[in-house]
């Protein structure tokens, strides 16, 4: 099943290989549109190496609902790996720190105003670890 994404075939295989290199217990992504880019190449590399989980972050409902659908479909052993999270990222990344204090992995790509992604990282800097 092909699903639609918004990466090229190089930004993905960079993706994939960071997974691959930093094997992460914990990665977020805000903006998984219709998972068919960097979130299903994501999981992909997670369930390669057998680890960690991905959180995404989506704001649209329907969006959110026909990803969910996608993922399970196209990638149905690497699901496990996903967590979906609905909402505004600036109001889901305070809650979801609560219980994830440290992010291995974070790939921002959510909404067009760049602005977003500062606040984004301003929440998460504290939560990711150098090197």
């Amino acid at each position: 099943m092909e699903i639609e994404g918004q990466l090229n075939a190089e930004e993905r295989r960079l993706l994939m290989e960071a997974v691959e290199r930093l094997k992460p217990e914990t990665v977020l992504e805000v903006g998984t549109y219709l998972g068919g880019g960097s979130t299903i190449h994501l999981l992909k590399a997670l369930h390669r190496c057998d680890c960690g989980r991905l959180w995404g972050v989506e704001a649209d409902q329907s969006i959110y609902e026909k990803m969910i659908q996608n993922i399970r479909q196209a990638a149905p052993d690497a699901y496990g790996h996903f967590e979906p999270l609905f909402g505004f990222s600036q109001n889901v990344i305070p809650e979801w720190l609560k219980d994830h204090p440290q992010v291995q992995l974070v790939f921002l790509d959510g909404g067009n105003n760049p602005q977003e992604q500062i606040t984004e990282f301003c929440l998460l800097e504290a939560h990711i670890p150098v090197g």
